[in-house]
């Protein structure tokens, strides 16, 4: 049947019930929280549900504080990095200063063997000893002043680091081809280090006359020493 417009049969507009309930139940949104909940009873395994997280203004500034002490604990290990590397450049500085020191020593030796052209068959060609009383006088300063200088040098070898050369050969050629220098160390080998006589490759030397004579002047008839 057809209805015309004025008559009293023809539906109206649909009221929000109505319209509602044609539309059928509403669908409310799932949650994650809602799905998780839903997957735990299918799978019978218990899901845990994270929620916000809140934090008190206590935890709040542990936290900050926590911070700021990881913060601190990297600048004190870089400051540490810093001084080890300034600690390290310093010695390598005085490593450098002492070897150049050693050197300077070295080249006034050869100044005085070029100066003294004379004395040098005597410490490098195992030339004799002299006869003169003079010139034996003058040998024997020689030979000190290089026992003396490979004191220093050898005392400076620690020092040096990786710069540290092996000069120990160069005086042990010293010993071997020089008259002047065995006799001086026969004689006065006792008042110098250990470290010395092997640099030298010398013999061990018992007390000198010198020592022996000095000390037996000194003793007194009463003690006997």
């Amino acid at each position: 049947m057809v209805l015309g417009p004025g008559d009293s049969h023809a539906p109206g507009p649909a009221s929000p019930a109505q319209y509602a309930q044609r539309r059928g139940p509403k669908r409310t949104r799932r949650t994650s929280t809602d799905e998780r909940a839903e997957l735990s009873r299918v799978l019978g395994v218990h899901l845990p549900i994270q929620k916000g997280i809140k934090m008190s203004g206590a935890e709040i500034l542990s936290l900050g504080g926590l911070f700021l002490a990881l913060v601190a604990a990297i600048i004190a290990l870089w400051q540490g990095y810093l001084l080890r590397k300034q600690v390290e450049n310093d010695r390598r500085v005085n490593e450098v200063d002492l070897y150049f020191r050693v050197a300077s020593t070295l080249k006034d030796l050869d100044v005085f063997f070029v100066d003294r052209p004379e004395l040098r068959p005597y410490f490098y060609e195992n030339k004799r000893l002299p006869r003169s009383k003079r010139k034996q006088a003058q040998l024997s300063a020689a030979a000190e002043m290089l026992v003396d200088l490979a004191e220093s040098i050898i005392a400076c070898g620690p020092g040096l680091g990786t710069m540290a050369v092996d000069w120990h050969k160069y005086f042990a050629f010293l010993y071997r081809n020089s008259a002047a220098l065995r006799k001086y160390w026969e004689d006065y080998s006792y008042y110098y280090p250990d470290s010395v006589r092997d640099a030298f490759q010398a013999p061990i030397q018992a007390l000198p006359p010198a020592y022996i004579t000095n000390h037996a002047d000194s003793r007194t008839p009463e003690s006997g020493r």
